[in-house]
């Protein structure tokens, strides 16, 4: 993760892998503030961490008998 100043504004940017490991980014500019591009990738970890525990999650057993029934 980085935060970088460009032309007067400050910018974010994150790097990821998916699920095949593949490294990928996603950047945002435009803040004001590096305290706002700060707060932007601490909610992209927050997302990220957020869905790796939706996947990882195992389903109930109730709800894996009802669907194989």
């Amino acid at each position: 993760m980085a935060i970088l100043k460009h032309h007067g504004k400050w910018m974010a940017r994150a790097y990821y892998k998916d699920d095949k490991s593949k490294r990928h980014s996603i950047a945002k500019g435009g803040f004001k503030t590096k305290r706002e591009a700060e707060f932007y990738l601490s909610q992209m970890k927050l997302d990220q961490r957020n869905s790796e525990l939706v996947k990882n999650k195992s389903p109930l057993f109730y709800d894996y008998f009802w669907k194989w029934v």
